[in-house]
């Protein structure tokens, strides 16, 4: 988790609140360590009953923009302007070289790098429980780290870090002990809630 520069927390679709709980509670330490984390869950619609849980809001029901597209071309004297428009679903970007033009053939796109460098997943038991999300995004699923965190003997410890105790209680038991481990002090209201 230090290592890494952006974490995706993932959640099973069929969530519980134990799952949900632990996936707050770990984006939030996570936050506070000054990288981006991001609480995923296939279909969520939100869960007024459990307004009381910080950051519920923020949960997403997919992952977006889990790439980016990078277009490298020649700019001669450098940059003077940058613009982009969006409409009927088309992006058309206005580039601006301080000197001559950008000629057509001299543009190149390629995918860049995975938006998340590490994927934590908490109580998902097999990576299909985590419903379109894998279906939708396999590359990325097969391509990223993945932490695996649970206490279900059913799990199938597909991740590169298996953090699988039967003992435990619940998820959450996981994540408090995780946390207490990296900073004691880093378990704030919000995290404890």
């Amino acid at each position: 988790i230090r290592r890494s520069r952006s974490v995706a927390v993932v959640l099973p679709s069929a969530w519980t609140v134990d799952a949900l709980g632990s996936g707050l509670a770990l984006a939030r330490f996570v936050g506070q360590n000054g990288k981006p984390a991001e609480v995923i869950c296939a279909g969520f619609g939100g869960a007024p009953h459990l307004a009381c849980l910080p950051g519920l809001e923020n949960v997403k029901p997919d992952l977006c923009a889990a790439r980016h597209t990078v277009l490298t071309m020649p700019l001669v004297g450098g940059l003077h302007d940058l613009k982009h428009t969006e409409a009927d679903g088309m992006l058309k970007i206005m580039i601006t070289p301080k000197r001559g033009m950008i000629e057509h053939g001299a543009i190149a796109s390629a995918a860049g790098e995975w938006r998340h460098d590490l994927i934590v997943a908490i109580a998902v038991r097999e990576l299909k429980e985590v419903g379109p999300l894998l279906a939708d995004h396999g590359r990325f699923f097969e391509e990223t780290p993945v932490i695996n965190i649970d206490c279900h003997p059913e799990n199938e410890r597909y991740g590169a870090i298996n953090i699988i105790d039967l003992r435990a209680s619940s998820a959450a038991e996981l994540v408090n002990s995780l946390i207490e481990t990296a900073d004691a002090k880093a378990i704030d209201q919000e995290i404890a809630t």
